[in-house]
């Protein structure tokens, strides 16, 4: 089988582009019969090039990691080019390791989609800088699930998370519950048709998964929100950021959130200095 890939998700060092290269990375050294086509928007890095498979260079006027952020995202001319990509390249099925990368393809190629969790449908507030951010997210979304044929989540907890946002999604849902890294020895099955895995090992009630799923959810959720703010690179919006989600973002986010902080509180005041000479000089030169 000739799979299509779309790899523009491999940059991203977080969540999902992490889940990705461990999941591209064992599939990609099974021993099976299945092409692999990988469709990327960057350079390929030397994890890239280690791989035997078939990279298909798209180079749209700015890449994922660029563009499909909070309070952006891809325009329509780089979907088209993405688009006109996958259907001149003969394969027989289409996978997204994460809706957030997500165009669309040809109709008659089938396609498997995955939903890592629901915290922008949850937290919008935490995510979106406006309704316009929330409005593209939630029609991006809605297009993958419509043209997808099977939905794919990472865990169980992420699929009891998903399953409310489509009839037709929850009806093609698959889910699997080990790491990625930990299927590299398994079967060489079809990826078009995603196995429904065991239960999870760690036996848990359902009200500790829910409640551990709300914490995670909220967490992810504020270090996203205090990410968009640092990417505005702009003290007041990080400082406010700060404040609102200092109690539930992870201790890392903090830490690289409250550095960027001062660093930017220490430039503010350098050129608040500088500022108040170049004023006291000119007051002295007119005296």
């Amino acid at each position: 089988m000739k799979i299509g890939i779309d790899g523009t998700c491999w940059w991203n060092k977080r969540g999902f582009g992490r889940m990705a290269r461990e999941l591209l990375g064992a599939m990609f050294v099974l021993d099976s019969d299945h092409e692999f086509y990988l469709f990327i928007d960057q350079e390929p890095d030397a994890d890239l090039e280690q791989f035997d498979i078939n990279l298909v260079r798209v180079f749209p006027h700015r890449p994922l990691t660029a563009a499909a952020v909070a309070n952006d995202s891809r325009s329509i001319a780089d979907m088209i080019q993405l688009y006109k990509a996958v259907a001149a390249t003969d394969i027989d099925v289409m996978f997204f390791p994460a809706v957030y990368s997500w165009f669309p393809v040809p109709f008659r190629l089938p396609s498997v989609v995955t939903l890592h969790d629901a915290i922008a449908e949850h937290f919008p507030e935490m995510i979106f800088p406006d309704w316009k951010g929330r409005l593209f997210w939630t029609l991006k979304v809605n297009l993958a699930l419509l043209q997808c044929d099977r939905v794919m989540t990472v865990s169980q907890a992420a699929k009891q998370k998903t399953s409310s946002k489509k009839a037709k999604a929850k009806s093609k849902r698959g889910a699997t519950s080990a790491p990625p890294a930990a299927q590299a020895g398994g079967s060489s099955s079809s990826p078009s048709k995603p196995s429904e895995a065991a239960p999870p090992a760690v036996d848990v009630t359902e009200d500790d998964a829910d409640a551990d799923a709300e914490r995670d959810a909220r967490s992810a959720a504020a270090d996203e929100g205090l990410r968009a703010a640092m990417a505005t690179n702009e003290y007041d919006a990080l400082a406010k950021a700060l404040e609102l989600h200092c109690s539930v973002a992870s201790e890392a986010t903090l830490a690289e959130a409250r550095a960027q902080r001062d660093r930017l509180n220490k430039k503010r005041k350098k050129e608040s200095q500088r500022l108040r000479k170049a004023h006291a000089e000119a007051m002295e030169a007119h005296a």
